[in-house]
């Protein structure tokens, strides 16, 4: 096994990891929180419907 295979095995089982930790943190699936964060940016985005623009 090179040593690179190896890293890479690694890396992705940190990446693994990770996402299980948030996900048992937040308690929510990760599709509900990108959903979030989709209607967050988009009421961002229309937020500013009275602005110097109209």
């Amino acid at each position: 096994m090179s040593p690179s295979l190896f890293f890479f095995f690694v890396y992705l089982l940190f990446l693994s990891f990770c996402c299980f930790s948030v996900e048992l943190m937040t308690r929510k699936p990760v599709l509900f929180s990108a959903t979030d964060l989709k209607q967050t940016a988009s009421q961002r985005i229309t937020r500013p419907s009275s602005g110097p623009g109209q």
